[in-house]
């Protein structure tokens, strides 16, 4: 069901920000009223147009009853069937209006200032294909554990790798994370939208990233741009999530370009393979259930290991047909 508006009272805005969403009800309720927030910006310079991935909680309640509360123009819209984000995103792409396209989280709460800052970023980049990437970090009213703070430092390569950017300087397509980056449409447009053969929230970002690059974007960091990230993480969530990577890898490497050396390509061969005869479920259980009983020196490494684990078990599944659902079963994921 798409959310009826009033064509006739809102003008062509400059900037359209889109979200795929499923299952997060009370954070998005928390994301909407932060855009409904949004200072130093008209607010008639930009709508926001929401796709609900099919979701079964009350996500349709929240869209239907921040509505008439919205100070933008507002659309959603639900898909009937569950597609991933790469899908419910091309849904939102093909509602835009806007030149510009702020692609933004479903838990991302923006800070007050995001759209404006995206916006002067844009007004002082007008090339189509200059893109912004924004900054994410976790809110201060949000606890945050010890395994939630090494993500984002030490163990960074499996999160938000935000320490390796510079400002004004190009970044990698590896970069293109979509919880807050701006592209103009016209070259989202060039490019294809996403690949919707990626069923889950796993490299369907990266890979449009490096199709961009290849149309010609030039993606640049700009720290103030700033992002919460209002979800809790826990250790075996995030080991889902990087079997889930492993997994979607294996699709990912078939369609990006490997700009690894030859010798790198067969080292991670060599590793996936492997993991068909290390007993990862085994090693898996036990790393899990001793977390609470290591210290703080210890647990690092644990975490590391277990991450890796799960990731590269991922990339084996993935590469002999194995059904994801098997493992996050098995492990209670």
């Amino acid at each position: 069901m798409q959310t009826p508006i009033d064509e006739s009272t809102s003008e062509k805005p400059m900037l359209s920000v889109i979200m795929p969403t499923y299952n997060r009800h009370e954070i998005l309720h928390k994301v909407l009223d932060a855009l409904n927030q949004q200072v130093n910006v008209d607010f008639d310079a930009f709508e926001v147009i929401v796709v609900d991935d099919c979701s079964t909680d009350r996500t349709k309640e929240t869209l239907a009853a921040f509505t008439p509360e919205a100070l933008f123009a507002f659309r959603y819209h639900t898909l009937e069937t569950n597609g991933g984000p790469a899908r419910a995103r091309n849904v939102a792409l093909e509602m835009v209006k806007g030149e510009i396209v702020l692609i933004i989280g479903d838990d991302i709460v923006p800070e007050p200032d995001l759209l404006q800052q995206h916006l002067a970023w844009h007004l002082k980049h007008p090339s189509h294909t200059d893109a912004v990437l924004g900054y994410i970090t976790w809110p201060a009213q949000m606890h945050v554990t010890p395994f939630m703070r090494w993500l984002e430092t030490g163990g960074k390569q499996y999160f938000f790798n935000y320490p390796q950017l510079c400002e004004d300087e190009p970044v990698d397509p590896i970069f293109f994370y979509t919880c807050n980056v701006s592209v103009k449409r016209q070259l989202i447009e060039r490019a294809g939208g996403f690949d919707e053969s990626f069923p889950y929230a796993s490299h369907e970002d990266l890979e449009f990233g490096y199709r961009l690059q290849a149309v010609g974007m030039r993606l640049y960091y700009r720290r103030s741009a700033v992002g919460y990230h209002w979800h809790p993480l826990s250790l075996k969530g995030v080991a889902r999530r990087m079997y889930l990577m492993g997994h979607s890898s294996i699709l990912f490497w078939q369609k990006a370009p490997d700009r690894a050396s030859l010798i790198r390509r067969s080292i991670r061969v060599v590793i996936r393979e492997i993991m068909g005869y290390v007993p990862v479920l085994s090693i898996v259980r036990l790393l899990i259930s001793n977390d609470v009983d290591h210290d703080d020196k210890t647990r690092p490494v644990s975490w590391r290991l277990l991450l890796a684990l799960c990731f590269w078990r991922g990339m084996y599944d993935g590469c002999h047909g194995v059904l994801p659902q098997l493992f996050v079963r098995e492990m209670k994921l």
